[in-house]
């Protein structure tokens, strides 16, 4: 008896061991942020362009794929945007996944459940979703929780807004011994006109008019680029992908019909709109890619103008 009973216990133990490593294999581990923490009034409600950003630590087979679940959960008295009938919403389209695809579902004002469609276990997975919410009742620091549920997500709590505002010092930058001077460059364009200024300058015609829609400005691109300084030839349109490629010095800029997103010098965001095409030409609220060519950008409501402001070193 004393030699089966050894047996039985020694495959006890191998089938224990093989256990153990199936279920550390199914574990991966993610890198979970937010970009940045915003103060919000304690009435506070809409799209404060805050992203929760969800990368794998790498690609492997039991890392993110398609079936796993997990939760964003807002505490008591916050709450995800509400649309104009009163009903908590979170859309799918809104979140931007590379390597992957997700679906989106309100569990409840609190709560929304986001559901992996589709994954690449050869690449690396990253998610970036956009944190609309609504302060109703609430003080102090507000932290979105990650419940990984049947995911390889990691779970936990991170902080993405504060109400009131809390006062963080920041450290004086020090002071440049040679500053460079520096010169302005500035381009006008105006609601419905076909011509913009450069320095006071009226330029050729534009091929379509500057708009507005849905309370948006929409600025033809390549006459942006043009006023930014950029080349004809380092405004590239690829037709296949209908994507717009713009090249500045060490700056690039990529950006796609119909997609909110946006590639700066290979680091993806989150525009609050998407670009479009109207009358053959790609027209967009210009702020997201003047901004990462160095540019301000400034609305004139009384003569309906918009002034982009370029920096540059005389």
């Amino acid at each position: 008896m004393t030699r089966p009973i050894k047996n039985i216990m020694i495959m006890l133990l191998i089938s224990l061991l093989m256990l153990s490593a199936g279920a550390g294999m199914a574990q991966a581990a993610t890198r979970n942020s937010v970009n940045r923490v915003v103060s919000v009034g304690d009435d506070y409600r809409g799209y404060p362009r805050t992203d929760l950003t969800i990368i794998e630590e790498e690609a492997f087979p039991n890392g993110i794929q398609a079936g796993q679940t997990f939760e964003l959960l807002l505490p008591m008295g916050v709450e995800w945007i509400r649309d104009s009938n009163g009903t908590a919403t979170y859309e799918s389209e809104d979140i931007i996944c590379q390597n992957c695809s997700v679906e989106a579902e309100l569990r409840n004002a609190r709560t929304v459940e986001i559901t992996v469609t589709a994954a690449d276990p050869e690449s690396v997975s990253q998610l970036e979703i956009p944190l609309v919410f609504a302060v109703n009742d609430f003080l102090g620091d507000i932290e979105v929780t990650i419940d990984s549920l049947d995911s390889t997500i990691s779970g936990g709590q991170y902080l993405f807004a504060q109400v009131p505002y809390k006062l963080v010092p920041v450290p004086e930058p020090e002071p440049d011994p040679q500053p460079q001077p520096v010169q302005q460059q500035q381009a006008v364009f105006t609601i419905g006109s076909p011509f913009y200024s450069l320095d006071g300058e009226v330029q050729p015609e534009m091929d379509v008019q500057p708009y507005i829609k849905e309370g948006r400005t929409y600025l033809p691109v390549r006459y942006v680029a043009y006023s930014l300084g950029i080349d004809e030839q380092n405004i590239q349109w690829d037709g296949e992908t209908r994507s717009v490629v713009l090249s500045k010095g060490d700056q690039k800029v990529q950006i796609w019909i119909g997609s909110r997103a946006l590639i700066h010098n290979g680091t993806l965001s989150d525009m609050d709109v998407a670009p479009e095409i109207w009358q053959g030409r790609t027209m967009l609220p210009i702020a997201h890619v003047a901004e990462a060519f160095g540019a301000a950008v400034k609305w004139d409501p009384v003569v309906r103008s918009v002034t982009i402001v370029v920096n540059s070193p005389e």
